[in-house]
C-alpha cells in the first residue's frame, strides 16, 4: 500500500514564504544587471506616431524645456499609462507600478553632427519623491559612477540615470562614446534646469547618520519588503563597523502609533519563523526587539514616527552597536549608552 504524501505544514509554508522574501531582496540588489540596452534591437526610424493614453493634443513634457543645440528630436513623444506601460518596458512594469507610477514619455533624439548616433529617452512621472527614488534605487547598476545632477544621478557606458523631484529620468544612447556621454549630460541638465520646482535635497538623505554609510547603497523598498506585506516604504542602507558590514533600516510612517504597530507586526512575523531573542546590552532601552533568525541577528524599533532597525547582521555586538547609533541619529539626542561612550561611534567609522 503506497504511503500518503505529508502536506507542509503551517511553519514550513511561512518559513518558505520568509525564504521567498529574502530571495526577493536579493533578487532586487541584481535586477538591474538583467537590464542591457541592444540597440540593434530598436528600430532606427522617424516615422513614429503619437500613442497616448491621456487623449490628443496631450501636453509633452519634452515640450516644456529647451532641447540642447547639438540635440534633434527624431521620434515624436510616445506617452504610456499605467494600463499600456507593459507596452513599452515589459517584464519591469510592476515595479513601477508598485512604487507609485503615473505616467510615461518618451522620445529619441539624434546627435545633429553624426546622425547615426542617438539616444531615447523615458521621464517617468511618480507619485511623489520618494516613488521616484524607489525604481531609481531599485534599479541601480553596479557599474554606476556617481553623477552631479538633480537630487541623485549616475551614469554608465551608455546611459544616465537621475531623479528630480516627483520624475525619474533614464537617458540611453546608442553607442558608447564620450560625445554620446556629453549629450546625456546636456540632455539631463536640461531638464533639471527646467523643474526647478522639483530641486530639493533627496528623501532619504536625513535619515541615515553618516559615519560608516556607504551613501551609494542608499534605496528604498516600496512594498513587500523583508517578506512581509505590511513593510513598504523601507530605506535601506549598506553601513560598514570594523570588518562587518550591515544593513540599517528606516521608515517615516504617519505618526508614533503606525510605528510601533509595524515593529510588533515585524516581531509576530518572524517570531512564526522560531526566532529566539537576544538578551540586549542596553536594558534601559525600551520597544527594542533583538531576534536570532536562522542564524542571523534582527535588531529593530520604533522611536516617534520612525521604524527602524539593522537586517540580518552576522554579528549581534556590532547590530546592537549599530542600532543605537541609528536610535541616537534618529532622535536627534546625545549618545546616553556606555558602548558608545566606550567608542562605538568611532568603531563604525572605520
Amino acid at each position: 500500500m503506497a504511503e500518503a504524501k505529508r502536506s507542509p505544514g503551517p511553519k514550513e509554508t511561512l518559513l518558505g514564504l520568509f525564504l521567498l522574501g529574502v530571495l526577493a531582496a536579493i533578487a532586487a540588489g541584481i535586477y538591474v544587471d538583467q537590464y542591457r540596452f541592444y540597440p540593434d534591437l530598436i528600430e532606427h526610424t522617424a516615422d513614429l506616431r503619437v500613442k497616448s493614453g491621456f487623449g490628443e493634443g496631450a501636453a509633452t513634457i519634452f515640450s516644456r524645456f529647451e532641447l540642447p543645440d547639438n540635440l534633434t528630436p527624431f521620434s515624436e513623444s510616445e506617452h504610456f499609462d499605467a494600463k499600456r506601460l507593459s507596452d513599452k518596458i515589459n517584464g519591469k512594469a510592476e515595479l513601477y507600478l508598485s512604487a507609485g507610477f503615473v505616467r510615461l514619455e518618451t522620445r529619441r533624439f539624434q546627435v545633429n553632427a553624426h546622425p547615426e548616433s542617438w539616444m531615447e529617452a523615458f521621464i517617468y512621472r511618480m507619485r511623489d519623491p520618494q516613488s521616484a527614488f524607489a525604481v531609481f534605487s531599485m534599479q541601480k547598476r553596479k557599474d554606476g559612477i556617481p553623477a552631479e545632477l538633480g537630487q541623485a544621478a549616475y551614469s554608465t557606458a551608455n546611459a544616465l540615470y537621475l531623479v528630480q523631484g516627483p520624475y525619474y529620468l533614464e537617458l540611453v544612447a546608442s553607442t558608447e562614446t564620450s560625445m554620446m556621454k556629453d549629450a546625456l549630460h546636456a540632455l539631463a541638465s536640461a531638464f533639471v534646469k527646467a523643474f526647478p520646482e522639483a530641486q530639493g535635497p533627496a528623501p532619504e538623505k536625513p535619515y541615515f547618520p553618516p559615519e560608516g554609510l556607504n551613501p551609494e547603497s542608499i534605496l528604498l523598498i516600496p512594498a513587500d519588503a523583508f517578506g512581509l506585506e505590511t513593510l513598504d516604504r523601507i530605506y535601506t542602507a549598506e553601513y560598514r563597523l570594523e570588518d562587518a558590514v550591515m544593513t540599517a533600516f528606516v521608515s517615516l510612517r504617519a505618526d508614533a502609533n503606525e510605528a510601533r504597530m509595524l515593529s510588533t507586526a515585524y516581531r509576530d512575523f518572524l517570531l512564526q519563523f522560531d526566532a529566539q531573542p537576544l538578551e540586549s546590552p542596553f536594558p534601559d532601552q525600551k520597544g527594542w526587539t533583538a531576534l536570532s533568525v536562522m542564524g542571523m541577528t534582527e535588531i529593530f524599533f520604533s522611536q516617534g514616527p520612525y521604524f527602524a532597525g539593522v537586517h540580518q547582521a552576522a554579528d549581534p555586538e556590532k547590530a546592537m552597536a549599530l542600532t543605537a547609533y541609528l536610535n541616537d541619529h534618529l532622535t536627534g539626542m546625545l549618545p546616553a549608552i556606555p558602548a558608545f561612550k566606550a567608542g562605538s561611534r568611532e568603531a563604525i567609522s572605520k
